[in-house]
């Protein structure tokens, strides 16, 4: 049974790949979308208990969480970014 189900937003195809199959072999569900929109609707529908949010989406902008009612946010930034 997977710990978490993770929602996955990340525009680039490589680092989407890789930090998916990072969660995965961690025992995580993951659903991946490409970009802010779609990301809305599979929160959605999903429901998931963690989303793994890119901040700089080509169709929204990842700070999505500001204002009244907003969700927690946790930013970091991983930079160079060397997959083992």
């Amino acid at each position: 049974m997977p710990c978490m189900k993770v929602l996955l937003v990340e525009d680039d195809t490589a680092t989407r790949a890789v930090l998916a199959r990072a969660m995965e072999r961690a025992g995580h569900a993951v659903a991946e979308v490409a970009g802010g929109t779609q990301a809305l609707a599979a929160f959605v529908a999903a429901r998931p208990d963690l989303v793994v949010l890119d901040v700089e989406l080509p169709d929204l902008d990842g700070k999505l969480g500001q204002g009244p009612g907003a969700l927690p946010q946790l930013l970091t930034r991983l930079w160079p970014f060397q997959a083992a």
